[in-house]
């Protein structure tokens, strides 16, 4: 990836998280916990976002 989309990635995928993965987020942000489940899922959700978004 060029470094000077690396910005409008991370702004999109924040975006795409929040609203497409909402549940997964809102487990992350009130636990705090990782584990291969949640990895495996944050995982599929960015290869979602990078097959589906534009940056």
């Amino acid at each position: 990836m060029p470094v000077n989309k690396v910005l409008a990635f991370e702004a999109g995928l924040h975006a795409f998280f929040n609203a497409e993965q909402k549940a997964l987020m809102d487990k992350i942000n009130a636990t705090a916990d990782w584990n291969g489940e949640i990895e495996g899922q944050f995982k599929a959700g960015i290869e979602k976002f990078k097959a589906t978004q534009t940056w």
